[in-house]
């Protein structure tokens, strides 16, 4: 299926071409235009689309994407046809382990995204798996120690 026709598909029912236009801050004839097929839209407004829509980016642009233990993709089906000129127009990046973890949470449906949410947070109390990060010089001073303040009746604290 075309990124036109997913667009056209996933919008049907919902809501109308000016409704969605809208909703991403478009215009009703650039809608248009993208369920014709005589425009791409470019991956910033798809994500958009696929917001507003409650689809995933992997449905509209008909790219199922799969991933080993590592986060390494192992398969992409349909990627030449459908994600690699997005990929192309946005020149050499190459995606955090952020983006590529936002990526494939898109993908999942609420109860998927909802227990993705779980483990991320089970994982974020394990100390082995925490970032190791420096304090602000502010917030390694005790209260002896941090700068006086004068209140509104003209005391020190």
């Amino acid at each position: 299926m075309s990124i036109a026709s997913a667009i056209k598909q996933a919008r049907k029912g919902k809501m109308t071409q000016r409704e969605l236009a809208k909703a991403i801050g478009k215009s009703f004839s650039s809608i248009q235009k993208y369920e014709l097929g005589l425009a791409t839209p470019p991956i910033h407004t798809l994500n958009k689309i696929a917001d507003v829509l409650g689809v995933s980016l992997s449905d509209l642009a008909n790219v199922h994407i799969s991933y080993n233990g590592t986060g390494g993709i192992t398969g992409a089906v349909g990627f030449a046809d459908n994600l690699k000129p997005f990929l192309a127009s946005m020149g050499d990046h190459t995606n955090t382990p952020e983006e590529n973890l936002c990526m494939t949470f898109r993908t999942l449906n609420e109860m998927g995204q909802k227990k993705a949410l779980e483990q991320v947070s089970d994982l974020a109390k394990i100390p082995e798996y925490k970032k190791k990060v420096k304090s602000c010089p502010d917030q390694q001073k005790t209260p002896d120690q941090s700068e006086s303040v004068q209140t509104d009746d003209g005391k020190q604290e």
